[in-house]
């Protein structure tokens, strides 16, 4: 008998489960297969043992103890046709002969009874024949007193008598060589139940103890496969909830579900980053274009007001108003060449902002997957925690069979207490029969001994399973949070993507604050023309050059306005941002 898996391929076996390109739930129920493999195999050698014992055992009872027995009763059975004889001559009775006749008898049954069983022991086939050679001549000088006396002899049928006392040592020499080798084969027997349950006792310790390793290392593998894992996700979740996106990579070997969870996590991360960064550059952009708008509102407006007081001067000069609105000129070509320019980062704020809002619902699409996920992992866990309740149930069932091979073993000790009992009544002729019983009865005890080291083994199997158990709810708890903080990310999502949707109108709302400043700006370019034509039209248009600076004055304070608005909603974008930290 051997171990067909030795426990370091088990432990390796074990290990390559927790890396395997399998799913959480085949892991499982590959895992816990192997644990019922090794269980089913204790079984089978408790049952083998018991089994080889039993055989045995069986042996000796239908075997050893009936030649054991035969051979006593045939002894007996001569001296009761000895008895009868003697009464036959002593009273000249034939109710004595009824000894003898029924004596002979039952030497013949006991001499076939041993005869049967010298093909299994070949050894007493000799011992046997002689047994029987004997015996037949001690019959036959009986035979011979009777017709002696029958004949009227009984003076020479009582000679005869001490010739009975030579026959009879000759059986008896005969009968000590059969009890003998009667004996040896019980030793024998004995001998081989004696190894036999040393070496099942052996083997289902070293099956327990690596059933026992199995379970304990399943439990941890298995439990530390997900735990780990979900730990890091949960952190990393934890700190893109507080808008800390500067978290490194997470790496893991798993495979499985975990392992697609812990890649998306990675890419969404990487995707906020990127987004956010976009987002922050854009945002300074259109910072810098509204101080830019604002500086040349501001110029502009100093023109305009330069124009204004050169109107009022114009009887000083055409030819100075016409520089003041020459510069003008230069000031609304200023202006325009920053309108486009807020006007093109306009349109990048608006593109990355439907591109975040385009991101973001990918990423909200991620995280309900990770939810999900989250589940079916929870329900996996809930599932493991199932499968190892019942190993504890289908170890109880064990140590049920055990408590029964106990009371065999107490009925077996039971019976040879009895058969060494009725051993005891037959005096000297049931010794023999009383070393066999007794020898049954020591492998009775050595059987209960046996299984009551069983029923020990199977109790710390059980308590290791209620560690398992133990366990297996740690996991579930771990998961249980991980859950949680998978919904706090969700949740977090949800703001960002309606803070993404608020960045977006702020970009439509700056576009059409560009369109009007372009709009004004037209205006401002057909005033300056009117200007400058007044201006060569001399003092005659200086009531109606007056008007159209102040039309400029007007448009330039929109511009100015605009430009403002622009600069706080750059302000709004950078203090959204700020939530986020990207390195």
């Amino acid at each position: 008998m051997y171990l067909p898996i030795k426990v370091p391929k088990i432990a390796k076996i074990l290990l390559s489960l927790s890396t395997v390109n399998l799913s959480v739930g085949k892991k499982l129920a590959a895992s816990y297969l192997l644990i019922l493999l090794l269980m089913s195999g204790l079984v089978a050698v408790s049952w083998y043992g018991m089994n080889r014992i039993q055989q045995e055992t069986d042996r000796i009872v239908s075997e050893l103890i009936p030649l054991q027995t035969a051979s006593s009763n045939i002894l007996n059975d001569l001296l009761q046709e000895q008895t009868g004889v003697r009464g036959y001559l002593a009273s000249d009775e034939e109710r004595f002969l009824q000894n003898y006749k029924l004596g002979k008898e039952r030497i013949q049954k006991n001499l076939q009874i041993m005869e049967s069983f010298t093909n299994e022991h070949p050894e007493l086939k000799e011992l046997v024949k002689e047994a029987k050679e004997k015996s037949g001549k001690i019959e036959s000088h009986f035979e011979e007193e009777i017709a002696l006396l029958k004949a009227g002899s009984l003076a020479e049928a009582r000679y005869k008598i001490g010739e009975e006392k030579n026959l009879f040592d000759s059986f008896w020499a005969t009968d000590d060589k059969l009890k003998k080798v009667i004996n040896e084969l019980t030793g024998n027997a004995q001998a081989r139940a004696e190894r036999t349950q040393a070496i099942a006792l052996s083997i289902l310790i070293l099956v327990g103890f690596a059933a026992l390793f199995c379970t304990v290392a399943v439990a941890w593998l298995l439990s530390r496969s997900i735990s780990r894992p979900v730990k890091t996700v949960s952190a990393v979740l934890q700190k893109v909830a507080d808008g800390d996106l500067a978290v490194e990579e997470v790496k893991v070997r798993n495979k499985d579900e975990i392992g697609l969870l812990v890649t998306s996590l990675n890419k969404m991360v990487t995707d906020l980053r990127n987004i956010v960064s976009l987002i922050g550059d854009s945002s300074m952009q259109v910072a810098a274009s509204s101080d830019e708008l604002t500086a040349i509102a501001e110029q502009t407006s100093k023109a305009t007001e330069q124009m204004a007081s050169a109107t009022q001067q114009v009887a000083a000069g055409a030819k100075e108003q016409l520089d003041s609105v020459n510069e003008t000129v230069a000031a609304i070509n200023q202006l325009s060449t920053g309108i486009q320019q807020v006007s093109s980062h306009s349109e990048d704020v608006s593109k990355h902002a439907v591109q975040a809002a385009s991101v973001t619902e990918k990423g909200v699409s991620s995280i309900q997957s990770v939810v999900y996920q989250m589940n079916q992992i929870n329900e996996t866990v809930l599932e493991t925690a199932l499968i190892i309740s019942q190993l504890g149930d289908h170890s109880q069932k064990i140590g049920k069979m055990v408590s029964a091979i106990t009371a065999i073993a107490s009925q077996t000790n039971l019976l040879a207490l009895n058969a060494a009992i009725e051993a005891a009544r037959a005096g000297e002729s049931g010794r023999g029969f009383a070393v066999v019983a007794d020898e049954v009865r020591k492998l009775s005890e050595e059987s209960a001994e046996a299984a009551k080291q069983i029923t020990q083994l199977i109790g710390v199997i059980q308590n290791d399973i209620d560690k398992a158990i133990a366990a297996m709810k740690e996991s579930t708890s771990m998961v249980a949070d991980g859950l949680s903080k998978t919904r706090q990310t969700h949740e977090a999502f949800q703001l960002f993507r309606e803070t993404v949707a608020g960045v977006a109108d702020k970009a439509q709302e700056m576009t059409s604050a560009i369109d009007q400043m372009t709009a004004g700006t037209q205006q401002i370019a057909g005033a300056i023309e009117v200007v400058r034509k007044a201006a060569e039209e001399g003092a005659s248009a200086s009531e109606q050059n007056s008007a159209a600076s102040q039309e400029q004055l007007a448009t330039m304070q929109e511009i100015s306005t605009s430009a403002q608005s622009l600069s706080l909603l750059a302000e709004d974008m950078q203090r959204l941002l700020g939530r986020f930290k990207v390195s």
